[in-house]
Formats: C-alpha cells, sequence, structure tokens
C-alpha cells in the first residue's frame, strides 16, 4: 500500500467523520427507542423460537385438529410422502453411478469408484498443530481411480507425483536463485523482481490474496497469519482490509493502516501490499476491490485465503497442479480453477465441543464435498483455498447483500459453463473458533445464507443445464424446511405407530401391510394399492440405505484411525473413540429431530431468515473472532 492510497483512505475517512453518518433506522434521541429496542432484542429470540417449532409441528397441529392422528390412510399418505422423496434421492444416486460406470465403457473417468466405501475416498489428513511453523509437503495430483495406496511410496522422479513430509520446517518451494528479497524496499519492487525471476524460470506467477477486518486495539493475529504465509510463500501476497463502524466510530482507522503498512514494509520487504477500502463493510467487497487491482498481464493465478488459513502444500506444487488441471473439460464445464480442502485445526484446549465442530466441518468438507465433486465433476467455492486464473477474479465479482457470497459467485462461474475442480490433497486448515458463542456465530451466518441463497437462487437465477445442480439445491432445501423435516416429526410422534399397529394386526410383522386388507378397509382402489406398495418397498429399502451409510461411517472410522487421518492426524484410543461414539450418535440423532442439536439449529436460523424476509430487514454479515497463538515462529518476539 503507498502512500498516495493512505492520503485517499484518511481523507474519505474524515469526510465520513464530517459526515457523522448512522446506517441505524433506530431514533438517536429520547428514551423511548433504546428501551422499545430492548424489549425487541429480548423478545425477538423467543418469538423465532416459538414459530420455528410451530413450523416443525405444523403437521402434527394440523391432524390433531382434524381428528386424523389416529386414521390409517392419512399417515399413511405421510409415510407415502417422506418415502417418495426419500426414493428419489436414492434413484438419483443410482443413476449417478451408472452413468458414471457407462462412461468407463466409452474411455470416460469413474469419478465414483467405491463410493463412500473404502479407505481411498477420503482424503489423507496432514499432521499439523495450531501455532507450529508450515509444513514442507509436495502435492500430487490425484486420479479418483488410482485410490491412495500410491501415497505410501515415494520412489519417483517427478516431484509432483507424491505426497512427502521431510522434517524440514524452513520451507522454500521455489528456488531462490535470482532472487534476493531483502534488496527490495516496496511492493513494487519486490512483485518485479519476483516476475522476472518467473519468467527467467518459465514458471507462472502467482498471487495470495487474504481479506482481513482491521482491529482498532490488536491486530496480533494478522501479524502472526502474514509471518507465517510469507514462510509457506515467495509470490507477492495482496492483503484487502476494511473496518467496523460508521462515522466518527472510524476516527482510529487512519493510523492504524498507517501502523499496518510500516510493519509490514519494515518486515516483509514489499512482499505484503496492504490495500483499505472504506467503503468495504464485507469480505465480499474486499473480494471485489482485490479483483479491481489485480494486474491479468503480470499474473497468471490467483489464490484467495482465508487470515487463519495454514496450507500445508507448497507454492510450486500448487502451480503445477493448477495448469495440469486448469483448462479440462468435467461434465460439460470448463474447469478454471481449483478448490482444496478446508478443515478445522483441532485443538484440545477447544475440548469436546471443539472436537465436534472440527467433526462438523471435516465431513462438509471432505465427505460431502467429495460426494459432490465425484457426481456433478465440480464444486462450489467454499470462501477460501481457492486457486484460479486471474481474469476470473476479474470477470466475476461477489455480491455482498448475500451473506454466503462465495456460493453466488459459484454459481455466476456455471452460468457461463465455467466451474472448480476438487483437489482434495490441498488441504488448508483454519483455526477452531475459540468459544461455543464463536462457533455459534459461524453457524447462523451459514444456515441464514442458505435459506438467503435458496430464494435467491429460485427468484433470480434462470433455470439451465450448467444452472440445475443449484436450482435441485435450493428447492430441496426449501421444501425439506417446509415439507420434509414437518412430515418426518409427525410420523415419529404418531405416524409410524398407527401404520406399526396395523401391520401387527394384519400380518404379524411390524413393517408389511395386506394389500388387499388395507384396500378393502379403506375402501379405495389403486391409490390405496400405491400407498401400500411404497410403505413396503420403499420402507426397508430407506432403512437399509441409512443403515449401510452409517455402516460405512464405522468401517472408515476404522481405517482413518488405523492410519491417523482424521483430527489433525491425532492417533491413539481416545480419538477413536470419540469419532466411532460421535457417528454412532449423530447418526442415531437423525431419527428423532425434534431432540437433534443441529437440527433444530438449523431450523431456527432459517426461521430467522424467513422473518428477515418478511420484516425487509437486511442481514448482517460478521466475522468470527481469531486469536493469536506466537508459537515457533519470529513475530512473538516482536508482539511481546
Amino acid at each position: 500500500m503507498n502512500s498516495a492510497t493512505t492520503k485517499e483512505a484518511g481523507q474519505e475517512g474524515k469526510e465520513r467523520l464530517r459526515a457523522g453518518t448512522r446506517q441505524s433506522g433506530w431514533p438517536r434521541t429520547g428514551r423511548t427507542a433504546p428501551q422499545l429496542r430492548r424489549i425487541f432484542e429480548f423478545c425477538w429470540p423467543i418469538v423465532v423460537w416459538l414459530i420455528s417449532t410451530a413450523e416443525e409441528l405444523w403437521i402434527v397441529i394440523a391432524f390433531s385438529a382434524t381428528g386424523w392422528m389416529d386414521e390409517l390412510l392419512p399417515c399413511l399418505t405421510l409415510a407415502a410422502i417422506f418415502l417418495s422423496c426419500n426414493g428419489i434421492v436414492l434413484v438419483f444416486y443410482f443413476l449417478v453411478v451408472c452413468h458414471q460406470k457407462i462412461r468407463v465403457l466409452f474411455g470416460g473417468k469413474d469419478y465414483i469408484r467405491w463410493m463412500c466405501f473404502g479407505d481411498d475416498f477420503w482424503t489423507p489428513l496432514p499432521n499439523y498443530e495450531w501455532g507450529d511453523a508450515p509444513l514442507n509437503i509436495t502435492m500430487r495430483n490425484w486420479d479418483s481411480t488410482e485410490g491412495w495406496g500410491a501415497l505410501e511410496s515415494f520412489g519417483t522422479d517427478n516431484a509432483v507425483d507424491f505426497l512427502k513430509d521431510d522434517g524440514n520446517s524452513n520451507l522454500q518451494p521455489f528456488d531462490t536463485q535470482g532472487f534476493d528479497s531483502e534488496a527490495t524496499t516496496t511492493t513494487e519492487q519486490y512483485e518485479a523482481q519476483y516476475i522476472s525471476r518467473q519468467k527467467h524460470f518459465s514458471e507462472p506467477a502467482l498471487i495470495v490474496n487474504i481479506c482481513y477486518l482491521l482491529e482498532k486495539i490488536c491486530n496480533n493475529f494478522l501479524y502472526e497469519s502474514i509471518e507465517w504465509l510469507t514462510t509457506m510463500f515467495t509470490c507477492p501476497i495482496h492483503l484487502t482490509m476494511n473496518a467496523r463502524g460508521e462515522g466518527i466510530e472510524r476516527a482510529w482507522v487512519p493510523e492504524k493502516i498507517r501502523e499496518v503498512q510500516n510493519y509490514l514494509l519494515e518486515h516483509y520487504c514489499g512482499q505484503v501490499q496492504a490495500t483499505f477500502s472504506d467503503s468495504s463493510r464485507s469480505k465480499a467487497e474486499n473480494c471485489n476491490l482485490f479483483g479491481e487491482v489485480v494486474s491479468v498481464e503480470r499474473f497468471d493465478y490467483a489464490l484467495r485465503l482465508d487470515i487463519d488459513a495454514r496450507p500445508t502444500y507448497s507454492e510450486r506444487s500448487l502451480v503445477k497442479c493448477a495448469n495440469e488441471l486448469i483448462g479440462t473439460i468435467r461434465n460439460g464445464f470448463t474447469i478454471v480453477g481449483l478448490q482444496g480442502a478446508c478443515v478445522e485445526c483441532y485443538e484440545s484446549r477447544a475440548g469436546l465441543g471443539g472436537f465436534m465442530e472440527c467433526h462438523t466441518e471435516w465431513a462438509e468438507h471432505m465427505e460431502k464435498d467429495q460426494t459432490r465433486a465425484r457426481i456433478m465433476g465440480h464444486i462450489w467455492h467454499e470462501g477460501s483455498n481457492m486457486i484460479a486464473e486471474t481474469w476470473v477474479f476479474k470477470k466475476y465479482v461477489s455480491n455482498p447483500s448475500l451473506l454466503l457470497e462465495d456460493k453466488e459467485w459459484t454459481l455466476k462461474l456455471l452460468r457461463d459453463g465455467n466451474a472448480l475442480a476438487y483437489f482434495p490433497l490441498a488441504v488448508s486448515y483454519g483455526q477452531l473458533p475459540s468459544s461455543f458463542g464463536a462457533i455459534q456465530k459461524r453457524r447462523k451466518r451459514w444456515m441464514k445464507g442458505g435459506m438467503q441463497l435458496a430464494f435467491h437462487v429460485m427468484k433470480h437465477v434462470p433455470m439451465s443445464y450448467f444452472t440445475s445442480y443449484f436450482h435441485c439445491w435450493a428447492y430441496a432445501g426449501v421444501f425439506a424446511y417446509f415439507v420434509w423435516f414437518p412430515t418426518l416429526n409427525a410420523l415419529i410422534l404418531f405416524g409410524f405407530g398407527v401404520i406399526g399397529r396395523k401391520c401387527q394386526s394384519q400380518t404379524g410383522s411390524a413393517f408389511f401391510l395386506d394389500p388387499d386388507l388395507t384396500e378393502a378397509e379403506l375402501k379405495g382402489g389403486n391409490g390405496v394399492r400405491i400407498l401400500v406398495w411404497l410403505w413396503n418397498w420403499l420402507g426397508p429399502t430407506t432403512l437399509f440405505a441409512f443403515v449401510g451409510v452409517v455402516v460405512g461411517h464405522f468401517v472408515n472410522t476404522l481405517a482413518f484411525w488405523h492410519r491417523g487421518k482424521f483430527v489433525n492426524a491425532r492417533k491413539g484410543y481416545k480419538w477413536f473413540w470419540l469419532q466411532f461414539g460421535y457417528i454412532l450418535l449423530d447418526g442415531v440423532s437423525l431419527l428423532f429431530p425434534l431432540v437433534r442439536f443441529k437440527t433444530q439449529e438449523k431450523q431456527y436460523y432459517q426461521t430467522q431468515m424467513l422473518l428477515d424476509f418478511i420484516l425487509c430487514r437486511t442481514p448482517t454479515w460478521e466475522v468470527t473472532e481469531k486469536s493469536a497463538m506466537c508459537k515457533q515462529n519470529k513475530v512473538a518476539q516482536a508482539l511481546v
């Protein structure tokens, strides 16, 4: 960040101070408004919870009012709706598997292999503890048909063809010949020397983009992260910053910008360039700012990372993998970038709650992302750990009005036939939120953002082959909220009991109805027979599929424990039984959504988002707090 940029930022800050604007809709004078606001803030969570509970139980309430709770036909109809939804999902997965297997006969690649059964399904996690120095790991280009056996052999001449940790913590990902960082004094000089070196060795040029919310009191986490990343990367790092507050609340910003700028220039010799946006209030606007200033002519690739990202791969191997995969075609999409795995870095101080959060994130970014990538051929942007061609960041901008701006950004790529490929070997650890409150703040943003994005897709995005996945995701999510979960709750509370008792009286079994007896009793025609058929066949199939998934988790948990590949590659019986027990409890709790914390949490925040829509309230983006560790790096002494 040069002096002109600092001066402009300071002038904008002074103009905002003179304007003294305030965004809140509450009056600034009088005592009534603050009292009403406190009452509203106290009552709002209660109102949301009551409406959320009523929404989950609306079918139970309706059946109770009409007297249908003890009648077979209404309960059988509910079961048919529930089982049909599950049947559609099972048929879809079956057709996708068949499609992939048939493609192999015509020379295509099989992205499915053994689905979730098999140790090859998920990526081995490198052993890294938060605060440690960077690992020296080289990535290989992974093909799902190979499995992970090749990772155990190191007898290859290709440096990108294996995963390796030689214990050297002083990582030098590129040959430093012809590159003297100590001789540079400005960001322009560092960038010019880096570009010159890349051209000399015929290597693509990379730039790293990091977004940061400037803090008024302490920016130790920023300094610690920059110290870590400058050890990991030799390429230029572009830091885009914003700050909280409005008007006079931002009087501290110009001075803090100068402090950060001087620190970065003094310690990193121009490698880190900082740009502050006085108009930005979100990560999306910071990302858009980077797209405006980055040079397509000078840089071939850009890597987007969160401020707490700790990649476990080398700069050179990432660029080589990008060269190999970007530009290829998958399922009709042109690959313009790679999305690596983003997982939480478990710390023992986080306790059981931290372990549960780590498992949740691991399941989302490894299991589910892996499944999406193998079925669709592409994946959505996860907000961090993504490398793409530089022009992509310029052409596609993020929508700051959406809480899940990264997902909406992916949608813009898909509409043009472009996509991100999932690259699970590019693992990046993020810092585990330091408290339960911080975890909930993040969950709130993601769950409300999911509902917000679903309505955005249904309302504003035209249906096409390229956007079909997002449309299916959006409609399925809304349908699950309004119909699927209320139906399951009604079946659990009374429906399954009514049908089970009728099965026992007709066939002596708890699971099968007699079609003839049921049709005669209900005095129905083919419609009743269809309902009975769905119950007799889809019911056991759904139960078998559910048990199969849970058993598959158990099998992989055992394999992961044996090879030390979960919770930062921790080994030992303690971690195995924690993982095993949690998967068991989480799987069983799926059958009881009314008492399952994850389900109730999601329903609550989705209801809150719907009420925000109705009341025309704009949801606000809240950052998750980070804490510095200052462990095993030279910035510790500077901070002390």
